[in-house]
């Protein structure tokens, strides 16, 4: 699955602590999202360091909302 938001020139780049702030979720449950390619690919940004473009995080959350509600998301 690819994630990619054209529609922004100005990208912001989030730490990979910021993304499991977000989504709740485990260091370790990121890893395995990412290994099945079911989340966001990160961007490397020095030798062990990743960060994830946010539009496509929320992109994915987004998702993740309309998918367990058959389909429907109404952002307010």
């Amino acid at each position: 699955m690819e994630y990619t938001n054209n529609q922004d020139i100005y990208q912001t780049l989030i730490s990979a602590k910021e993304v499991l702030r977000r989504v709740q979720r485990s260091k370790a449950w990121l890893y395995k999202q990412l290994s099945k390619n079911a989340f966001p690919r990160p961007v490397k940004i020095g030798t062990r360091a990743i960060s994830f473009i946010e539009s496509e995080v929320d992109h994915w959350i987004k998702e993740q909302i309309s998918a367990s509600r058959g389909g429907r998301y109404e952002q307010r």
